[in-house]
This record gives structure tokens, C-alpha cells and sequence, in this order.
């Protein structure tokens, strides 16, 4: 997924009007539905230090302006840069990642929004694929908007009536100020954007036909200059690159069982497989039949979950992102000798230790989610050719296909999903006896939301694999709060708790609030408190360990190796 760049100052040729036009204002329309109000009002500043948040399902609207530093806004289905000057509008009901630049100072905004004529559980996902909100203001309106942005912060604080209107006075004239902001962004900054969005071109379409000339017409720049540009930017030229990611290709097909050199030279873009041998030769220091029998495919896992599908395929991994709940439950992690983190709170802080560790691995291919940076992929092709998964959109059947694909393990993975559902037949079975008619709540407690599922992760299990009933009206995962619950009023609740302290504190105020204790599922002790892995681990390893002690969690036919907590009074 290419970043696209919301910076202060396109350059000449993609000018846009100074005013958004009616399309674009249209497309915020949400934002007149009702008068705005502010849930929340938040201010992060700070110097050459990480910043993230994160939101799978936005309870309400957001509005982030990036006062100072640039920050990359993710999602499912886009990733945009902002920079400093810049205001993204995100819809209720998506799923949301922030992060700062890495080494940068940062001023960042977040005003979660309210309209009295929109409830607030609604998420209408009304601006879909087109991707956020984005608008951008000049210079000389700067200042003026981020003592607006203060302004809302610092009367959202005096919690009188009085300072609550002032408040959505001020958001309300900042929000007028930004949809009506005029943007000149500077031409240096975008020029860099246009050759780094080329760079990231090459990285996802390396195997077609790519010529300067179509390069230059991505970037809107003269050839010349383009290629200037590129080279100083990342020491190489443009087709040296492109060269460096088709080689790096080649030699993970290559070590796929069965890959003939015309197949691969054919893959990575090489028209001619003999003029591919002998690039690939001066590359590798010896020509592609040797290399492919020479030695074998080493893979390294950058995420968790990718980690479950590889252990599920029998491949054995040089380097794995391991999750430490996993030790009790899975005798083949104890043998990842080189143990990457994978924690979404602070990537960069990580980065250095993850690099030490992969450079030592020396995979031949790194496979990651799409829940990473750009700034990491970016570095870890630097290492290896990497392939990062769609793993928002697909589930986790493809991703274990589309992993087999890449390492040459097709065969074993159908043989897997095959004897996966003999499997998950015969819990159904034994879970029916003992569940009957219940409905059963997959619920994840997070740092700042209270996430339920109707798919996905453990959903899946419970409602696709085992046809168990879901309480819930919808499908997908929905942040909620408390009240809420008591509309589901779920037979039984399977919860998990996010390792983190301020998601344990999210856990004890959700249990002693009187609207949990009068749930139906806590007054008959039939809430059940899970690890986090496997239980919310979107992997094929998971999902098997979920069937190993699923009947024995609802049904109590024998006692469970998990360590298992019942709230409430049996």
C-alpha cells in the first residue's frame, strides 16, 4: 500500500484549489449532521522520542492536526502522510494507527468529536477507500490554528458548563478555520514525497516492466532531476534499485523446491532468463542453478501472527517475533533461538534491537503484517526482501496460503486446513453438548477500548469454525462502552486483557462497574478470563490451540492447562 503525502506544499503541477471544493467538503458532511461536541481532548508533544495511538474500531469521529513534526496515519485500506500543517479527519467506526516520524520533534492534537444527531455508536464509513479526511492550511494560517487547538484543549479542562460550551465554540470555529484553510505546501517537500512514493512503486511492482521514464511520470519530474534526486536521497540510482529488489526476490524463489530459473527470471521482471543468469551470477557470485542447490530458504517472522502461520506450514525460522505467553503452550517456540519484539507501542525504540538481530539471522525473506510502518518496511528491505501481508483484509486461511505460496509449501498447507476441520468437527460436537443454546462473547479489553467481535481473531473460532451463537447484531469488532454490554446480555463472555497496566486498570473498573455485575454471564460465573495468546492471535497455531482447549474452558469436562480466572458467583 503506497503512502500518499498530505504535506504543506505541493509542488506547482498537482496544485489544487485554495478553497476545497464542494466534492471535497461533501465528503466531510458527517461534521454538519448536528452540533460538534468534544468527547475528549488530547495534546502529545515531545523531541526525538516514539509516539503511537491506536484504535481498531474509532468509538467516535477524530480530528488530528499535526502542529509540529509529521506523523503517518494508517488503516486498513490507506496510509497517508501528514506533515506539520496538516488535519486529517478520521470517521467513526475505522480502525486507526498514528505514529510519529521517527526522530522528529512533535506537537500532535487529537479531538474526538461528537454530533447530537449521530448516535454514537453509528459508524458510517462513509469516506471508505477514498482514504482520510486530509486537508492542509499556509504558513501565515498556522499559528492561528494551532492557538485554536489550545484553546479547545485548555477550556475542555475547566469542567464547568460554561468552559464545556467555550470549548465546543472553539472546536467549532477550528473546524471552520481548517475546512476553509487555503494550502500553498512547499515544493521541496513534496518533491521528496513524489521520489519516495517512486521508491515504494518499485518495492510493490519490481516485477513488471518499470522504464525512468514511467518512473519520472510518477513523480512529475524531469528525468534529469529525478534521477539526481533518487540518488542522493538513497545512494543508488533508480534502476540499480529496481536491480537490488529483483535480485533480492530471485534468491528467495530460488530456494523455493521445485522454481526453475526461467520461472523466476520471469517472476522478478527478467523478459530474457539468460541475461537474468548472469546478472543474478555477478550478483550472488555464482549462477542461479548452484545458488538454488547450494543451501536452503531462511525466513524470518517480523509479527506474531505470521510467526503461528509459518510454525503451522513446519518451517523453521531463523528469527520469529515470540510472545513469551506462548512458552507454556508451544514446545517449537522454545527453539526460535533469535526472538524478535513485536509491541505496536513502541516500534522505534525496538527497531534497533530487531535490526541487530535480524542482520545476525541473515534471513533470505522477512514476512510481516501490514500493522507495521512504512519506515520499518522500508528498513527491513534493507536486510532482506521482505513481504508484508494484507493481514487487515484477509483472513487467516488466505494468509496462510499466500504465506505457502512464498516459502513452496502449498501441498502442506492444504493437508493442514484440511485436518484442521476434521478437528474443529469434532470439538463442535463436544462443545454443543455441554453450550446447547448460549450465546457466547469474544471480548477484548484494551488500554483505551472495550473491543467485542463478531469476526475475526477468536470470533472466528467460536461462530465460523465451532457454529457457536454470537450475541452480538453485526459482524466485525466494535469498541463499545460498558453500558452497551447489557444489550448483548451474552449466556457466557470469554474476555482478554491486553498486556499492558493501563489495559489491567481498564479491566478492574469494567469489573466493579454495577452495569458488568448485573450481566447474566457474571451472575451464573460464566465469564472466563484467557491469555492473550493463543486466544486473540489471528494464526493458524492459535486457532488450533483454541480447539484444543476450548471444550474443556466452557464445558469444565477436564481441567485446562491455561490459567483460566471465573469472575463472578458460580
Amino acid at each position: 500500500m503506497a503512502l500518499r503525502n498530505r504535506s504543506k506544499k505541493p509542488n506547482e503541477s498537482s496544485l489544487s484549489a485554495s478553497i476545497p471544493s464542494t466534492t471535497e467538503i461533501n465528503r466531510f458532511s458527517f461534521l454538519q449532521e448536528g452540533e460538534l461536541g468534544v468527547e475528549r481532548a488530547e495534546k502529545y508533544e515531545g523531541a526525538d522520542e516514539p509516539w503511537s495511538y491506536r484504535s481498531l474500531r474509532l468509538p467516535l469521529c477524530l480530528l488530528l492536526v499535526a502542529a509540529r513534526g509529521n506523523l503517518e496515519i494508517r488503516s486498513s485500506d490507506n496510509a497517508e502522510l501528514l506533515a506539520c500543517g496538516s488535519a486529517a479527519f478520521v470517521e467513526q467506526g475505522r480502525s486507526v494507527a498514528i505514529s510519529v516520524q521517527p526522530a522528529a520533534d512533535y506537537e500532535v492534537y487529537l479531538f474526538h468529536l461528537t454530533t447530537e444527531s449521530v448516535p454514537q455508536t453509528q459508524a458510517s464509513g462513509r469516506m471508505g477507500a477514498e482514504g482520510f479526511g486530509c486537508l492542509c492550511w499556509s504558513s501565515r494560517e498556522h499559528e492561528e490554528i494551532v492557538s485554536l487547538c489550545e484553546r479547545v484543549c485548555e477550556r475542555f479542562r475547566d469542567e464547568t458548563r460554561l468552559g464545556r460550551l467555550g470549548s465546543r465554540a472553539a472546536l467549532q470555529e477550528l473546524v471552520y478555520k481548517v475546512l476553509r484553510s487555503e494550502g500553498k505546501p512547499r515544493e521541496e517537500d513534496t518533491t521528496i514525497s513524489a521520489v519516495a512514493a517512486t521508491k515504494r512503486y518499485i518495492d510493490e511492482h519490481y516485477a513488471q516492466r518499470l522504464t525512468i521514464d514511467r518512473l519520472c511520470r510518477i513523480a512529475r519530474l524531469n528525468a534529469k532531476y529525478y534521477m539526481e534526486l533518487f540518488k542522493k536521497l538513497y545512494g543508488v540510482s533508480p534502476i540499480a534499485y529496481l536491480n537490488e529488489r529483483r535480485m533480492a526476490a530471485a534468491r528467495v524463489l530460488l530456494l523455493v523446491p521445485g522454481a526453475s530459473v526461467r520461472e523466476v527470471s520471469r517472476r522478478v521482471g527478467f523478459g530474457d532468463e539468460y541475461y537474468f543468469s548472469r546478472r543474478f551470477k555477478q550478483h550472488a557470485g555464482m549462477a542461479p542453478s548452484v545458488f538454488s542447490r547450494a543451501r536452503k530458504l531462511r525466513v524470518a517472522s517480523y509479527n506474531y501472527p505470521v510467526t503461528g502461520q509459518l510454525l503451522a506450514l513446519g518451517i523453521e525460522l531463523c528469527a520469529a517475533a515470540f510472545s513469551p505467553e506462548w512458552r507454556r503452550l508451544a514446545e517449537r517456540y522454545e527453539a526460535i533461538a533469535l526472538r524478535l519484539s513485536d509491541d505496536s507501542h513502541h516500534r522505534e525504540q525496538l527497531w534497533e534491537t530487531n535490526r541487530g538481530l535480524l542482520q545476525n539471522a541473515e534471513p533470505d525473506l522477512i514476512i510481516g503484517t501490514d500493522y507495521i510502518h512504512s519506515w520499518e518496511s522500508d528498513r527491513l528491505r534493507q536486510i532482506a526482501d521482505t513481504h508484508i501481508l494484507d493481514w487487515c483484509e484477509t483472513d487467516w486461511r488466505r494468509q496462510l496460503q499466500d504465506i505457502a505460496s512464498l516459502v513452496g509449501c502449498r501441498t502442506v498447507a492444504g493437508r493442514w486446513l484440511s485436518e484442521y476441520g476434521r478437528k474443529a468437527a469434532v470439538v463442535r460436537e463436544r462443545v454443543r453438548r455441554s453450550v446447547r443454546d448460549d450465546t457466547v462473547l469474544a471480548l477484548l479489553v484494551m488500554e483505551t477500548d472495550y473491543l467485542v467481535y463478531g469476526s475475526r481473531n477468536l470470533a472466528d473460532v467460536l461462530y465460523g469454525d465451532l457454529g457457536l451463537r454470537s450475541p452480538l447484531p453485526f459482524k466485525g469488532v466494535a469498541s463499545i462502552l460498558p453500558e452497551r454490554l447489557a444489550e448483548f446480555d451474552a449466556d457466557r463472555i470469554i474476555v482478554t486483557v491486553g498486556d499492558y497496566e493501563a489495559a489491567e486498570s481498564m479491566w478492574e473498573r469494567l469489573q466493579s462497574a454495577e452495569c458488568w455485575q448485573r450481566l447474566k454471564a457474571v451472575r451464573t460465573g460464566r465469564v472466563y478470563r484467557v491469555p492473550l495468546a493463543p486466544w486473540f492471535e489471528y494464526s493458524a497455531t492459535a486457532h488450533s490451540c483454541i480447539l484444543n482447549e476450548i471444550s474443556c474452558l466452557l464445558a469444565d469436562e477436564c481441567p485446562s492447562q491455561l490459567p483460566i480466572i471465573i469472575h463472578g458467583n458460580p
